[in-house]
């Protein structure tokens, strides 16, 4: 995308003269850019990586969870009243979104007062999602309703991806086993839980970044706050989840969550990010070997549906 199609795209939210700089690159660009109402941040998601009901559905979630008080960075409409201004650069559509800037540092992966707080962060946005329905969003190509898939089906498209791997197959079996035990309510969950989605300041804990959302079940949001941005586990892994654990219960001191069954999500979620990276096939090989490690260490026993941990 020209430099001239972005600074455009700002005027749309009334940036100033100063160029939008750039702070992420990929398949969702994010630029920072500065207005006489303050900075802002501008995310451009590319041809292919999303489609404008999957954009309307994440911006709509968010739009609802922030007038909720919920810890979310706020979408901001253009003004022209529009949450999604799409354009267009030799016939591909760029989809264009807008959130206030939030103040704050990006989460300490190893302090674990912060992983607490994060937790409990996550268990308010769950908190408020419990009456989110989607509804009509307004862009500039017009209304749009937003689009929500479910784990289960992300699940059943990875399936081809699997097959030749006997790792993977073992995860994608057990997975989807456990999957078909689950008994408790699913909620529209964030999905992609890392530190480089969260700021945390003297304020709190913010989710600054929604580009994922699935219904899904809680744990598998904590599950991914299992694995720092890199696809790592934490040193402690154990004391980590049980700080996870702890400030969840915070929020949502009625939902019960055990240890196991964030272990089994966080298989699901790494056996997904696994698969979405081999069907790309431009992805770093140092990432899918990470996720590999993080399956190898959680390897499922033969005929049990269970998890057997060899976590060094």
């Amino acid at each position: 995308m020209t430099s001239k199609i972005v600074t455009a795209l700002a005027r749309r939210w009334g940036a100033d003269a100063s160029p939008a700089s750039c702070i992420s690159r990929g398949a969702n660009a994010v630029y920072r850019c500065e207005s006489g109402a303050g900075r802002f941040y501008l995310r451009i998601t590319s041809p292919g990586a999303r489609s404008l009901e999957l954009v309307a559905a994440a911006i709509d979630w968010q739009r609802y969870l922030h007038e909720r008080g919920a810890p979310v960075a706020e979408p901001v409409p253009s003004a022209d009243g529009h949450l999604i201004e799409v354009v267009s650069e030799s016939g591909r559509p760029f989809f264009a979104t807008v959130t206030r800037e939030v103040q704050g540092d990006r989460i300490d992966f190893t302090n674990l007062p912060q992983i607490t707080a994060w937790a409990t962060a996550i268990g308010r946005i769950h908190e408020a999602s419990g009456d989110y329905r989607p509804s009509i969003v307004f862009t500039s190509a017009g209304t749009v309703e937003g689009e929500l898939p479910a784990l289960p089906h992300q699940w059943e498209q990875i399936a081809s991806a699997v097959t030749d791997d006997p790792l993977l197959r073992s995860h994608f079996e057990l997975g989807s086993q456990w999957m078909r035990q689950q008994s408790a309510p699913t909620l529209l969950t964030h999905a992609d839980v890392r530190p480089g989605n969260t700021l945390i300041s003297n304020g709190g804990v913010t989710m600054i970044d929604f580009d994922e959302p699935a219904i899904a079940w809680p744990a598998y949001d904590l599950a991914r706050m299992m694995l720092d941005d890199d696809g790592r586990l934490p040193l402690n892994a154990e004391a980590h989840l049980a700080a996870l654990l702890n400030g969840y219960r915070i929020a949502k001191p009625d939902v019960v969550i055990g240890p196991e069954e964030v272990w089994h999500f966080l298989s699901i979620r790494a056996l997904l990010m696994s698969a979405w990276s081999l069907e790309d096939g431009d992805t770093d090989t140092g990432w899918l070997t990470r996720l590999r490690t993080v399956l190898e260490q959680r390897q499922p026993a033969p005929s049990s549906g269970r998890l057997t941990t060899r976590l060094s």
